[in-house]
């Protein structure tokens, strides 16, 4: 016999008299009836061929009246502030479930009832450690979801490193990473990932993707207060509060702003002037963010919410803007902004490293050439500061538009006669072009130039983003310096 429980874990099933039984629990959640909304949640175990986690009861005999069965996922735990794990951890793969449970329901009750869920699996072991490797063994790096087409099982992968880093009873981080799933299955996720922190100036896409997921979070399990345990008996807390934490460099490109931006327009506490809930903002998730061409950051967002009805958008204006420090480069211009940041004057960078940020995207009609900067560093009021792969600088954007589908060639370069195209590594352009959903990669090792003709291009809006490799590549000892690559359309 098989039955599901409600929300309170009780559960009814038949069984032969005077037989011996017993209940097992799976870890998995689906609807246990009909209804509009629909969901499949598992917990797997990644080192052990994807099995599903079961509990076993006792075994005992049914005889011939009811009797109640409770079972108890135990943690295993030895006991005391300086213990260890000296028993099955029965429970963590049901903590993964619940606050994965916790994350759809929240979902559903305050976003869409009637949403249809991609199946989603996560992947608990206590052989997951943090680092690189084989995900069949537990090197899974960090706890993080994994998209479809890596090569992997997609879901989120979750750390279960005893004494060092265990995050299934970490609440927000599990919910964290469930945002980044409805980013991909619901949404469209354009960041390029990464590490990243919440005081770094990010990559726009990375620091929208990462500050509203930890903003998420704390939505579903109604506290700003971010935890994440670690280190020795799980002894260790990093936490952080999105209610009333101030960064040193508010702005569009700030993971903290863009949490803080969102956690204020969902809460409704004293200090905020505006509290429009979930709903709206899942509705800009699932609409514009899915199908518009402007890449994912607080520029389409914030744009979008405001066009929806009932938005107080004077109320929403001031509590963005609030995220900067007058007269300085930090800050974030919502009065008049639009999805492709063509009013946003704030580069959060000293004045010789503006025109590596500003402005964030470069228009370009076809034909066309433009000459557009970036650097493995950025200079700021507190100096120099070195980042590769999805910091601020590293990346160009370029939007144009082709009335009509055509043949379009397009070349980026950096040319021996550009005087920041000498030194080494030689330079190695390279470009992603997208439109919406649509993604064409030339990443080729062709020293100074990567061309893509003759492509089939639809009618519409694209946008190009540039980069020299050597600024991204997080393996690079010795990146390139400014170094401007020239962009040409035809």
């Amino acid at each position: 016999q098989t039955s599901v429980t409600n929300a309170l874990g009780q559960y009814s099933l038949s069984a032969p008299i005077n037989t011996n039984v017993f209940v097992r629990a799976k870890a998995l959640s689906r609807p246990s009836a009909a209804q509009p909304a629909t969901w499949n949640l598992r917990v797997l175990d990644n080192t052990s061929s994807n099995a599903l986690y079961v509990l076993d009861g006792s075994p005992f005999y049914s005889c011939v009246v009811n009797q109640t069965r409770t079972l108890t996922a135990t943690t295993g735990w030895g006991g005391g502030l300086s213990g260890v794990y000296s028993g099955p951890r029965a429970a963590a793969p049901f903590a993964v479930l619940d606050t994965l449970y916790a994350a759809t329901q929240f979902v559903i009750a305050e976003g869409d009832n009637s949403v249809q869920f991609p199946a989603l699996a996560a992947y608990w072991s206590e052989d997951n450690v943090p680092a690189d490797g084989d995900r069949s063994l537990g090197q899974i790096g960090t706890t993080s979801y994994v998209p479809t087409g890596q090569g992997v099982p997609s879901g989120i992968y979750v750390l279960g490193d005893a004494g060092n880093d265990t995050d299934e009873f970490d609440q927000h981080v599990v919910a964290h990473e469930f945002q980044h799933y409805l980013e991909d299955v619901l949404s469209r996720s354009d960041t390029i990932g990464g590490p990243h922190s919440l005081d770094e100036r990010l990559d726009m896409r990375v620091a929208f993707s990462e500050g509203f997921a930890n903003a998420f979070s704390g939505m579903v399990l109604g506290d700003p207060v971010y935890r994440d345990s670690f280190g020795s008996s799980q002894g260790d807390d990093f936490y952080f509060d999105m209610e009333s934490r101030q960064t040193p460099a508010p702005g569009w490109y700030s993971e903290d702003s863009v949490q803080s931006i969102a956690w204020d327009l969902f809460d409704a506490t004293n200090d905020d002037t505006v509290a429009i809930g979930y709903g709206p903002m899942f509705g800009v998730f699932t609409d514009e963010l899915r199908t518009a061409v402007p890449l994912g950051s607080l520029f389409s967002f914030n744009t979008a919410l405001k066009t929806r009805p009932g938005i107080p958008v004077a109320q929403v204006n001031a509590l963005v803007e609030a995220q900067g420090v007058p007269g300085t480069s930090l800050g974030i211009v919502s009065t008049t902004m639009n999805a492709y940041a063509t009013t946003e004057t704030h580069s959060g960078v000293s004045a010789p490293s503006a025109d590596l940020v500003l402005p964030v995207y470069t228009q370009l009609t076809v034909p066309g050439t433009t000459r557009l900067c970036s650097s493995s560093s950025i200079e700021t009021a507190d100096g120099t500061l070195a980042g590769t792969y999805n910091k601020l600088g590293n990346r160009r954007f370029v939007r144009f538009t082709l009335p009509a589908a055509t043949a379009l060639d397009i070349t980026v370069s950096c040319p021996s006669s550009d005087a920041t195209c000498a030194g080494s590594p030689v330079p190695d352009p390279d470009f992603v072009l997208t439109q919406a959903s649509t993604r064409v990669y030339a990443e080729s090792g062709d020293p100074r130039v990567e061309v893509l003709d003759n492509y089939a291009a639809a009618a519409g809006d694209y946008v190009l983003e540039v980069y020299e490799y050597s600024h991204v590549d997080r393996f690079e000892t010795n990146p390139r310096g400014r170094t401007c690559l020239t962009v040409t359309l035809q």
